[in-house]
């Protein structure tokens, strides 16, 4: 490359040049154009630029050499075209006023004139497509500047800090303003954006407090948290519902008593923050016309328990409806694209959600930690779950992956302790060590030979073949219970022809004659009751529409009710001496926990003695000569709790 490089520049003019081969270190003038080259690291120099050549074989502006008030950049130098301006390039050049800027630069780099506190121009042409962050950061000097509709996005920082800048225009063709783009214009008081600006993001205004008229086009429906809040203009709209262009920007002010807020018709967007932690509100009304909803814009809405999503949304952002606790159901429209990360994380209640069937990725956590969240349905077209996708769905008791998915990221399925079947097409290809972390009852079903049979193996996971034929993957969703509790047979069978019906029977282990619970259903969830303390059978048939079947037999432990049998060594004692107490449970689910509580009888308030651990047994010495209750708190594995209420006298000596 360096060769090339200097057989091109010093093709016309070899014997100009003389070199100091040790090294190439030697700088030495080049003709009368003024330039210089240092053979050590292929740079040009003029009295005011050093230049650096780039891969293609034009050059970049690497660095000003001169204190000189005006700058003319070439556009050309021995015939190779100056593209770029490097990052830093002008860095705190503070006496330069004015920069002339090629049309053959397409590119200035980060900080490039950054500190240029007397700059006047930004010296921008129709020919740059890509300017860095805080490229003209601190140019206080700038009072009007113009961003060229050729430029994509607005970087972060780029005028940051220009206290005396008072005019900006963004062209027609620019898409993005970033954050923190204008942060710090005190002096801001108009803003021009032409059609086709898509997205503002959050703080691009942040202490402009002199804006005090906006205008945003129609094409604009991102807007980032905060964005114009501390404006002149934000300032001057009264408390209540803010609109910006076709966006509701926030509720400003306290908060209205109506439980019901209405967007108004026409409006495409709700920005990112809209309704932050705005717990009050029970139900929202949106438009037909709305097409998006930003990131946080219903965060912590914990008194929200409907909404209904217009069929034009295309788009939910990041943490859209984070820990909606109240949120019962969600019916997401086919026309949605794009579902953020998170945008369902925390919804505790939410027990049934609609995929549109044309999402081709779950982001990380949009479903995590949904309590309820007991089945959802995949999309269609779904090629990637990502990491904790439904980490922490402690429901979740099954899920069939849709045929094209690829891969199932790091912890999609952790904590979901409940998961007993995961039903994964052949077409994965890849799956995180952690994806099931936690799950310990699940069982995975695929076809034989495929990446998911040799995951199970890998990962000690029960693994059942289910090739063409219907394969029956119905269950309980307990195999131990309490005598007296409801019990619910899940139904659900792969690769048969719809519809599948379902015939449910069961049996004492010990006995022959079968009770059909339910015949010939298309339900997927049928309740069983058991009537006594025993083992059961519980045989699931399924048959398809062609007439196949398949049979699967569950078994069920029923335990007798959970009951407390603790007592004291002795129900009196002389003040002095010990009591133990004795902590027994029988009945329930077994692995009992137990916690013990005592009072003097004439009080209310129980003082712990010990929290729950396993322990059977544990010493007490009274301090008073009067008489105690001891409260023995016995839970099985299920979190059933029997309490017993023992009384001890103590007497003086």
């Amino acid at each position: 490359m360096k060769g090339d490089f200097l057989k091109r520049l010093c093709a016309f003019s070899l014997s100009a040049l003389m070199l100091t081969c040790a090294g190439f270190t030697e700088v030495l003038p080049f003709g009368a154009a003024g330039l210089a080259v240092s053979a050590a690291d292929d740079a040009i120099e003029t009295a005011d630029l050093r230049f650096r050549p780039n891969d293609d074989g034009t050059l970049r502006v690497a660095k000003v050499l001169s204190r000189n008030k005006e700058i003319v950049i070439p556009g050309e130098i021995n015939g190779m075209k100056v593209t770029k301006i490097s990052k830093k390039a002008f860095y705190n050049a503070v006496l330069l006023e004015k920069i002339t800027i090629p049309e053959t630069v397409t590119e200035i780099g980060e900080q490039a004139f950054e500190g240029c506190f007397s700059l006047k121009d930004t010296g921008l042409t129709s020919g740059i497509k890509t300017i860095g962050k805080c490229a003209y950061k601190d140019c206080r000097g700038l009072h009007e500047v113009t961003i060229p509709g050729n430029i994509d996005t607005v970087s972060t920082g780029i005028f940051a800090g220009c206290t005396r800048l008072q005019r900006a225009t963004i062209k027609s063709g620019v898409n993005t303003i970033s954050s923190g783009a204008f942060l710090g214009c005190l002096s801001l008081k108009e803003l021009i954006i032409e059609d086709g600006l898509e997205r503002i993001e959050g703080g691009a205004f942040e202490n402009c407090y002199a804006l005090k008229s906006i205008e945003i086009p129609d094409s604009t429906l991102n807007i980032g948290a905060y964005a114009f809040t501390d404006t002149a203009w934000y300032k001057s709209q009264p408390d209540g519902d803010v609109y910006l262009g076709k966006v509701f920007l926030m509720r400003k002010g306290t908060d209205k008593s109506d439980p019901k807020l209405t967007i108004k018709s026409g409006t495409r967007a709700i920005a990112a923050n809209a309704l932050w932690t705005r717990t009050q509100f029970t139900s929202v009304e949106l438009p037909d016309s709305l097409e998006v909803i930003g990131e946080t814009a219903f965060f912590y809405c914990t008194g929200l328990t409907s909404i209904k999503l217009p069929k034009r949304l295309r788009s939910i952002g990041g943490n859209a409806f984070l820990n909606c606790d109240g949120l019962e159901s969600i019916e997401i429209p086919d026309s949605v694209t794009e579902l953020g990360y998170q945008s369902f994380s925390g919804c505790k209640s939410l027990v049934s959600v609609k995929l549109p069937q044309n999402l081709s990725v779950l982001e990380s956590a949009v479903f995590g930690y949904c309590d309820s969240l007991r089945s959802i349905k995949l999309p269609a077209d779904l090629k990637e779950l990502r990491s904790e996708a439904f980490t922490n769905c402690t429901s979740l008791e099954s899920i069939e992956l849709p045929e094209g998915l690829t891969k199932i990221d790091d912890l999609v399925f952790s904590g979901c302790s409940s998961l007993r079947t995961v039903i994964i097409p052949d077409t994965v290809t890849a799956i995180y060590n952690d994806a099931f972390l936690g799950c310990d009852k699940l069982t995975i079903y695929g076809k034989k030979g495929s990446y998911a049979e040799n995951y199970a193996k890998i990962n000690g996971i029960p693994f059942v073949e289910a090739g063409a034929s219907l394969t029956n993957t119905s269950y309980l969703s307990s195999e131990s219970v309490t005598l007296g509790r409801i019990i619910k047979v899940r139904l659900s069978a792969v690769s048969g022809a719809s519809p599948l019906r379902y015939t449910v029977q069961y049996k004492k282990t010990t006995g022959n004659k079968w009770t059909t619970l339910i015949r010939d259903t298309k339900k997927t969830a049928v309740a069983l009751t058991p009537k006594a303390a025993v083992s059961y059978d519980v045989r699931v048939t399924v048959k398809d529409k062609n007439g196949k079947s398949s049979v699967r037999t569950l078994q069920l432990t029923v335990n007798k009710p959970l009951t407390n049998v603790s007592k004291l060594s002795s129900d009196s004692i002389t003040l002095g001496e010990r009591v133990k107490i004795r902590c027994y449970a029988k009945g329930g689910e077994g692995e009992y926990t137990y916690a013990v509580y005592c009072k003097k009888a004439s009080h209310i308030k129980w003082t712990k003695l010990r929290g729950y651990t396993s322990g059977n047994a544990l010493t007490f010495r009274p301090t008073t000569a009067t008489q105690y209750h001891i409260r023995v708190d016995a839970k099985d594995k299920s979190g059933r709790v029997e309490s017993k209420i023992l009384t001890l006298s103590v007497v003086k000596k």
